[in-house]
């Protein structure tokens, strides 16, 4: 089901660089990609309307589901 927000391997890359992460392999990169759950994402950035409030949302999502999944 696609709640017409996409979330990319950047934006994993983004919210990982914010939070000091030096992972440069692009395996790994994907590998954690793929844990995330992207429709609680795309869930979570629907809740605003402007595309950069959506961005935040969206970005704290990721952020929550790194450190559930223990790569934060």
């Amino acid at each position: 089901m696609n709640l017409a927000f996409g979330i990319t391997i950047e934006d994993l890359e983004n919210v990982l660089h914010t939070h000091g992460s030096n992972i440069k392999n692009n395996s790994i990169i994907e590998i954690i990609f793929e844990e995330l759950d992207m429709q609680k994402i795309e869930k979570a950035a629907l809740y605003a309307n402007e595309m950069e409030d959506q961005t935040t949302l969206a970005y704290a999502e990721i952020e929550s589901q790194l450190k559930d999944l223990g790569h934060l």
